[in-house]
């Protein structure tokens, strides 16, 4: 029963051959592939180690690694050491012993320092002979057996793969090149690859250790070396700028040019089956009309599918081959492909039934792209722009009920209208104004800039301390918020270097990020700061009082500090850090501390920190969660309620001890002292559209999007509800293009879903991993699903018109 429609299908092909077409086709992607074949890599790595070049610092190798091997700060040069064979240990101890200058009659542990300071400075480039004339000393057979020794001992250990270990290295700041080859991950690298990473931990750990050349990747077309490429870009750097503009080239130039020719080739295959004598013909045979019509679709769609394979296949290994970048998303790119082509197919499908002209087909589908296009534009511009003014931040004081949205702009809910309250900025020019307001509608925010607003208790006067993140012209690194005592007024004023305002008996509480604390005199502030034209007025120093602590904490970003008023302590985070700061003898000092075992050793990954009522929850950007007793700082529970998707916000109920931790993908979950073993979806409605939430005296206030505040009471039942109507462009967004857009086909964005579906860090849980530096997408199938939902409507159009048609 199926003949009757693979013959349609065999006579598209047919045709198509006859016509050169296919042979057209397949001679452009050759073309392609044999102008991209002869670009490739070659890495050069210098790791291993000579006996002859390093017979000028044998000794003082020796020296600092026996120096060093024993002392608790040193605990690389002591892994160093234990790798070493015993015989070389027994040898190296004698040699030091012979070079060691003698020991002074202070028998106290050596200073790190001093011993660091005795390292011999080496000449890159330098010949052995030169460097002993520079120290004026030739080399001793003595000296050439210790040299051949410790090259064959150190570059066995650099050949060893499970030299680097996490634990010990965390105390060590690693260079540029070593970082990157850590952060690939031990197990991808190549074993030169690895011993070039053991010799720079060397390097970072001896400084007695001859500098190696640097890594570098080449890159040559055929013999020939494109030498405008800088030399000292590693291999990690060039297949990750080609990795990103290939995967352009592929969304820009093949999802477009690449449709538009297959289009074109393709747009004759309806109308030509109305051609006098054809269609009789082949509705002569026992076929249905639908069958006909699908099998000439999917003839068109075979055709397109095998020049599409033959291209990303080629890709594929090109990259493979020639970069070492085996990457899957090109390979996943093909049925998404194919599914782009046959959404845009369907409309040519039906063009050619109602108008039978090939060159109808081809304009109408390219007005169908065209809406496409614009209408993913349009919303994609609406979109970033209602996500950067999504409510973080809400809560109900003396009655009336303020908000603030990702970009810190106050607003107060009156009735069904959401009033901006107004706050000075007298010192940004009309350009600088006009860059704020275009990020704000363009920028994606890294993460939220304040720290949650407060309350002073004496004056009842609101502060947000807020950062400039974007680092917009016109705005101050950091700068503080302060509301007139009718909050109908916020005056901004310049933060040196201040994170986070807290609320305390004793005034507002300020916290650097070094974690320096100071108490702010509103007194002293006033309620209209009295500036001139082009100035902002700044928080001097006489306005503030330090109260320690007496070490600097590189805090960062708001997020990771946190006050308990009721036990006049701060939590910091810094790195995998926790410092508890307590008020003792009139000043905050640190009370006690703990190492987190976040399961990462990635320097500077996003986090937050959180006081409970009894308990401290920290939060970090691998979405691994944890809390621990706040008196002892002992272990309560580990959570990972997500693995796609980053903390965004991270709050404690100082009344109830509840810790709630919301998600960018806007899934809130809560912790509750009364069962600390589980964490729990928050029993509040909406999950997945929260954008920010806080405790109220054991209540919650949710913030929904950018236009609806909620209180939840802890049984999950609503308080209040205050939903003030939006806008014009709001309610066009909301009602007419956001509906239009989810009906349409959105083939522009099927690059979502092939990063979704090909990169490690979405489909295999990486705990080095910073997931707020992916990309998220909430919904990534709905590009595959709106678009074959489409394809199917038109298909079915197509057969309905079709089959009354009376030929």
């Amino acid at each position: 029963m199926f003949r009757p429609y693979l013959a349609i299908i065999k006579d598209a092909f047919r045709a198509t051959i006859a016509s050169k077409v296919l042979y057209v086709m397949f001679g452009l992607i050759a073309l392609v592939l044999l102008v991209l074949a002869p670009l490739h890599l070659r890495e050069t790595l210098d790791w291993e180690l000579s006996s002859f070049g390093l017979q000028p610092v044998a000794t003082d190798i020796v020296r600092e690694i026996v120096e060093k091997k024993d002392l608790p700060r040193q605990p690389v040069v002591a892994r160093i050491w234990e790798r070493l064979p015993s015989d070389s240990q027994e040898i190296y101890l004698e040699a030091a012993k012979k070079a060691k200058p003698a020991p002074s009659t202070d028998a106290s542990e050596p200073d790190e320092a001093a011993e660091a300071g005795k390292a011999v400075e080496i000449e890159i480039g330098s010949s052995s002979a030169e460097s002993g004339r520079r120290r004026g000393q030739g080399s001793s057979r003595e000296d050439i057996d210790l040299a051949r020794r410790l090259a064959d001992d150190l570059n066995t250990l650099m050949k060893d793969r499970q030299f680097y270990d996490a634990e010990v290295w965390k105390t060590q700041v690693l260079r540029s090149e070593a970082q990157e080859l850590v952060d690939e991950g031990l197990d991808k690298l190549t074993d030169v690859r690895a011993a070039r990473l053991n010799r720079l931990l060397l390097n970072n750990s001896l400084k007695s250790m001859p500098i190696p050349g640097k890594s570098s990747a080449k890159v040559y077309y055929a013999i020939w070396h494109m030498s405008f490429i800088p030399a000292e870009v590693t291999r990690f750097q060039v297949v990750s700028f080609v990795n990103g503009v290939l995967r352009l080239i592929l969304d820009k130039f093949v999802l477009s040019l690449g449709i538009l020719i297959a289009i074109i080739v393709t747009a004759n295959m309806i109308p030509e089956t109305f051609e006098a004598g054809s269609l009789n013909l082949l509705l002569s045979k026992p076929i249905h009309r639908f069958g006909l019509l699908f099998s000439k679709f999917l003839g068109g769609t075979i055709f397109v599918a095998m020049c599409g394979t033959i291209l990303f296949l080629g890709i594929y290994l090109w990259m493979g081959l020639g970069l070492g970048l085996w990457d899957r998303a090109t390979l996943f790119s093909i049925p998404l492909y194919v599914v782009v082509f046959a959404i845009y197919f369907s409309v040519s499908v039906f063009v050619g039934l109602l108008y039978r002209s090939a060159i109808v087909s081809v304009v109408l589908t390219g007005v169908f792209w065209a809406a496409c296009f614009a209408i993913g534009t349009t919303n994609n511009f609406f979109a970033s722009s209602a996500e950067n003014q999504q409510l973080a931040w809400g809560r109900e004081i003396d009655g009336e009920v303020f908000a603030i949205n990702k970009f810190a702009e106050v607003y107060q809910i009156k009735g069904q209208t959401l009033e901006p309250i107004p706050r000075s900025n007298s010192n940004m020019s009309p350009d600088e104004q006009m860059g704020l307001a275009i990020a704000k509608n363009m920028a994606n925010l890294p993460a939220s800039p304040f720290c949650e607003p407060i309350v002073d208790p004496a004056s009842k006067r609101v502060l947000i301390a807020f950062s400039n993140p974007l680092g917009l012209p016109g705005i101050p690194k950091s700068q503080l918020s302060i509301s007139n005592p009718g909050k109908t007024l916020f005056n901004d004023y310049v933060l040196y270097d201040s994170l986070a305002v807290f609320a305390s008996e004793t005034g507002p509480l300020l916290v650097s990020s070094g974690g320096r604390i100071s108490r702010l005199d509103l007194s002293k502030v006033g309620t209209a700061p009295a500036a001139t034209a082009g100035t902002r007025p700044t928080i001097s120093d006489d306005m503030l009082t330090p109260l320690g602590p007496d070490r600097r904490i590189d805090l960062r970003e708001a997020s990771r500090v946190d006050y308990n008023p009721t036990r006049n302590e701060f939590a910091m985070l810094a790195g995998n850090t926790l410092y508890v700061m307590a008020w003792r003898d009139q000043e905050y000092r640190l009370a006690r501390e703990i190492e987190v075992d976040s399961g990462s050793d990635r320097r500077g990954m996003s986090s937050h920190v959180t006081f409970g009522q009894d308990h401290i929850a920290v939060a970090f950007g691998n979405a691994r969660a944890f809390v621990f007793e706040a008196d002892a700082l002992k272990q309560v529970a580990a959570f990972q309620p997500e693995f796609r998707s980053p903390p965004i916000s991270l709050r404690g109920d100082k009344t109830s001890g509840r810790i709630g931790i919301l998600h960018r993908n806007g899934r809130l979950w809560m912790w509750d002292p009364t069962s600390p073993e589980s964490l729990k979806l928050a029993s509040v409605p909406r999950q997945g559209a929260i954008s920010g939430f806080t405790f109220d005296n054991g209540q919650i206030t949710i913030c929904h999007n950018i236009d609806r505040i909620s209180k939840i009471s802890p049984n999950g039942s609503f308080e209040s509800t205050h939903a003030p109507s939006g806008g014009f462009l709001l309610n066009a967004y909301r009602y007419v293009l956001r509906p239009v857009y989810s009906a349409f086909p959105k083939p522009g964005e099927f690059y979502r879903l092939v990063d979704y579906l090909s990169s490690t860090r979405d489909a295999r849980y990486d705990a080095n991993m910073d997931l707020r530096e992916v990309d998220e997408h909430k919904d990534p199938w709905s590009p595959l699903r709106s678009g074959l939902y489409f394809m199917a409507l038109m298909l079915g159009i197509s057969w309905i018109y079709f089959s009354r048609l009376d030929c």
